[in-house]
């Protein structure tokens, strides 16, 4: 796909911060010039036990997610992988999830992605986040607030080394 025909913008930042609700928000807006793409979706798959997992800083498929741009075309659908948060694995099922490439893709992640055109940083209170993180938990039987330590971990490790914040 050429470079100028999708404009890659990474919204990032904090668990709770606001970076889904605001991709969503957007792409709802504006649903012909807008996708989101669920970076959830492309961490990197770890071995090992939860307990060596969350000793290091989340990553993300980065490769995986430039490759399937790269065989894309504007108005391509493509199928984000699967991904099982409980044992950080990939299954080889094929994901029923989607976003169809469109002139802007929001991107939302807890890194910023390596080759966006623009980056945005949602600088939120540890304590505001956390607050959403638990109604969060509550509403939709999740149990982020398990990891909440290891994900504040990854956050600033990625805001150490990157150069978007």
């Amino acid at each position: 796909m050429p470079k100028s025909a999708v404009t890659i913008v990474s919204i990032w930042g904090g668990t709770g911060s606001g970076k889904t609700t605001l991709a969503k928000s957007l792409a709802a807006q504006y649903p012909d010039l807008i996708s989101r793409v669920p970076m959830d979706r492309y961490i990197l798959p770890r071995s090992g036990t939860l307990a060596s997992v969350w000793k290091k800083p989340l990553r993300f498929d980065w490769s995986l997610f430039r490759s399937q741009l790269d065989k894309s075309k504007l108005g391509d659908e493509v199928h984000v992988p699967l991904f099982d948060y409980d044992d950080f694995t990939r299954p080889e099922l094929k994901s029923k999830k989607s976003f169809i490439i469109k002139p802007l893709l929001l991107l939302d992640a807890l890194a910023p992605c390596p080759f966006a055109d623009e980056h945005l940083f949602l600088d939120v209170e540890a304590e505001m986040r956390k607050k959403r993180v638990k109604k969060r938990d509550a509403e939709h039987g999740l149990q982020i607030m398990q990891r909440w330590e290891w994900l504040e971990f990854s956050l600033f490790f990625w805001q150490q080394v990157s150069n978007f914040n």
